[in-house]
Protein backbone atom coordinates (compact mmCIF):
# COMPACT_ATOMS: atom_id res chain seq x y z
CA UNK A 1 0.00 0.00 0.00
CA UNK A 2 1.28 3.15 -1.12
CA UNK A 3 1.07 6.71 0.96
CA UNK A 4 -1.26 8.20 -0.92
CA UNK A 5 -0.16 11.81 -1.56
CA UNK A 6 3.23 10.82 -0.61
CA UNK A 7 6.31 11.86 -3.09
CA UNK A 8 7.78 8.97 -4.76
CA UNK A 9 10.96 8.91 -2.52
CA UNK A 10 8.51 7.48 0.29
CA UNK A 11 6.66 4.77 -1.46
CA UNK A 12 10.17 3.16 -3.32
CA UNK A 13 11.67 2.97 0.41
CA UNK A 14 9.42 0.69 1.72
CA UNK A 15 11.06 0.45 5.35
CA UNK A 16 10.14 4.21 5.45
CA UNK A 17 7.04 4.45 4.34
CA UNK A 18 6.03 0.73 6.46
CA UNK A 19 7.73 2.64 9.67
CA UNK A 20 5.44 6.09 9.08
CA UNK A 21 2.33 3.72 8.36
CA UNK A 22 2.72 1.89 11.85
CA UNK A 23 3.38 4.67 13.71
CA UNK A 24 0.40 5.66 12.57
CA UNK A 25 -1.81 3.46 12.70
CA UNK A 26 -0.44 2.82 16.95
CA UNK A 27 -1.44 6.26 16.88
CA UNK A 28 -5.09 5.56 15.97
CA UNK A 29 -5.11 2.59 17.94
CA UNK A 30 -4.70 4.63 20.75
CA UNK A 31 -7.32 7.20 19.93
CA UNK A 32 -9.99 4.23 19.81
CA UNK A 33 -9.00 2.81 22.85
CA UNK A 34 -9.62 5.93 24.14
CA UNK A 35 -12.60 6.51 22.40
CA UNK A 36 -13.84 3.69 23.73
CA UNK A 37 -12.83 4.60 27.48
CA UNK A 38 -14.27 7.96 27.43
CA UNK A 39 -18.13 6.28 26.60
CA UNK A 40 -17.66 3.36 29.33
CA UNK A 41 -16.05 6.31 31.93
CA UNK A 42 -19.64 8.29 30.67
CA UNK A 43 -22.07 5.24 30.86
CA UNK A 44 -20.57 4.78 34.49
CA UNK A 45 -20.57 8.32 35.41
CA UNK A 46 -24.99 8.66 34.53
CA UNK A 47 -25.71 4.50 35.17
CA UNK A 48 -24.07 4.35 38.48
CA UNK A 49 -22.03 7.16 39.72
CA UNK A 50 -18.54 6.27 39.48
CA UNK A 51 -16.51 7.21 36.29
CA UNK A 52 -12.99 5.47 35.84
CA UNK A 53 -10.69 7.34 37.85
CA UNK A 54 -7.97 9.54 36.10
CA UNK A 55 -10.24 9.55 32.50
CA UNK A 56 -9.06 13.11 31.66
CA UNK A 57 -5.66 12.24 32.26
CA UNK A 58 -5.69 9.19 30.48
CA UNK A 59 -7.25 11.48 27.72
CA UNK A 60 -4.97 14.02 27.96
CA UNK A 61 -2.21 10.96 27.05
CA UNK A 62 -3.38 9.30 24.56
CA UNK A 63 -4.28 12.09 22.60
CA UNK A 64 -0.68 13.73 23.13
CA UNK A 65 0.57 10.35 22.06
CA UNK A 66 -2.05 9.97 18.89
CA UNK A 67 -0.78 13.23 17.65
CA UNK A 68 3.27 12.78 17.86
CA UNK A 69 2.00 9.49 15.89
CA UNK A 70 0.23 11.01 13.15
CA UNK A 71 2.36 14.07 12.39
CA UNK A 72 5.20 11.98 10.44
CA UNK A 73 2.29 10.41 8.51
CA UNK A 74 0.56 13.59 7.85
CA UNK A 75 4.00 15.73 6.72
CA UNK A 76 4.86 11.99 4.44
CA UNK A 77 1.86 12.71 2.70
CA UNK A 78 1.59 16.62 2.51
CA UNK A 79 -1.89 16.49 4.40
CA UNK A 80 -0.77 18.74 6.37
CA UNK A 81 -2.82 22.15 6.51
CA UNK A 82 -1.49 24.08 3.62
CA UNK A 83 -2.41 28.07 2.79
CA UNK A 84 -1.92 27.82 -1.29
CA UNK A 85 -4.33 30.36 -1.88
CA UNK A 86 -1.31 32.51 -3.09
CA UNK A 87 0.66 29.73 -4.45
CA UNK A 88 -2.29 27.73 -6.63
CA UNK A 89 -1.17 29.64 -9.88
CA UNK A 90 2.28 29.88 -9.29
CA UNK A 91 4.23 27.15 -11.98
CA UNK A 92 5.17 23.55 -10.32
CA UNK A 93 9.06 25.13 -10.62
CA UNK A 94 8.16 27.66 -8.16
CA UNK A 95 5.88 26.15 -5.93
CA UNK A 96 8.84 22.74 -5.51
CA UNK A 97 11.07 25.58 -4.66
CA UNK A 98 9.05 27.32 -2.28
CA UNK A 99 8.05 23.79 -0.54
CA UNK A 100 11.72 22.91 -0.28
CA UNK A 101 12.14 26.15 1.75
CA UNK A 102 9.70 25.12 3.71
CA UNK A 103 10.47 22.13 5.12
CA UNK A 104 14.17 23.75 5.31
CA UNK A 105 12.17 25.91 7.84
CA UNK A 106 10.31 23.36 9.32
CA UNK A 107 13.35 21.14 9.97
CA UNK A 108 14.71 24.11 11.96
CA UNK A 109 11.53 24.23 14.12
CA UNK A 110 10.99 20.75 14.64
CA UNK A 111 14.42 20.44 16.25
CA UNK A 112 13.74 22.80 18.31
CA UNK A 113 10.70 21.40 19.80
CA UNK A 114 12.30 18.04 19.59
CA UNK A 115 14.93 19.75 21.64
CA UNK A 116 12.97 21.63 23.83
CA UNK A 117 10.58 18.35 24.73
CA UNK A 118 13.53 16.91 25.52
CA UNK A 119 14.70 19.47 28.51
CA UNK A 120 11.40 19.30 29.96
CA UNK A 121 11.61 15.48 29.93
CA UNK A 122 14.77 15.56 31.63
CA UNK A 123 13.13 18.32 33.58
CA UNK A 124 10.20 16.17 34.80
CA UNK A 125 12.41 13.10 35.21
CA UNK A 126 14.71 14.64 37.54
CA UNK A 127 11.54 16.81 39.81
CA UNK A 128 9.80 13.12 39.60
CA UNK A 129 6.36 14.94 38.35
CA UNK A 130 3.56 13.09 38.39
CA UNK A 131 -0.12 13.51 37.11
CA UNK A 132 -2.78 14.05 39.81
CA UNK A 133 -4.97 11.39 39.76
CA UNK A 134 -3.29 8.63 38.56
CA UNK A 135 0.41 9.80 39.78
CA UNK A 136 1.71 8.54 36.83
CA UNK A 137 5.02 9.80 35.66
CA UNK A 138 4.74 12.88 33.31
CA UNK A 139 8.58 12.22 32.03
CA UNK A 140 7.90 9.45 29.51
CA UNK A 141 5.05 11.66 27.91
CA UNK A 142 8.02 13.88 26.74
CA UNK A 143 10.00 10.84 25.64
CA UNK A 144 6.67 9.87 23.24
CA UNK A 145 6.99 13.63 21.54
CA UNK A 146 10.82 13.32 21.33
CA UNK A 147 10.65 10.34 19.26
CA UNK A 148 7.64 11.60 17.13
CA UNK A 149 9.32 14.90 16.46
CA UNK A 150 12.20 12.76 15.54
CA UNK A 151 10.45 10.93 13.12
CA UNK A 152 9.07 14.19 11.97
CA UNK A 153 12.38 15.22 11.78
CA UNK A 154 13.53 11.95 9.38
CA UNK A 155 10.65 12.60 6.98
CA UNK A 156 11.68 16.35 6.71
CA UNK A 157 14.63 15.54 6.20
CA UNK A 158 13.86 12.84 3.27
CA UNK A 159 11.61 15.37 1.73
CA UNK A 160 14.71 17.76 1.25
CA UNK A 161 16.91 15.69 0.46
CA UNK A 162 14.31 14.51 -2.12
CA UNK A 163 13.03 17.53 -3.03
CA UNK A 164 13.28 17.59 -6.47
CA UNK A 165 11.29 14.27 -7.05
CA UNK A 166 8.24 15.98 -5.62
Amino acid sequence: MALEGANSSFNDNKGIGRAIRLIAVTGGFVLVVIAALTVVSVIGRYTIGEPIIGDYEIVEFGVSIAVFAFFPYTHATNNNIVASFFTTGLPKKVNTVIDAVQNIMFLGIVCLLAYTAFLGGIDKFNNNEISMFLSMRIWWLHAFGVAGLTVLGWVTLWKIIKWREV
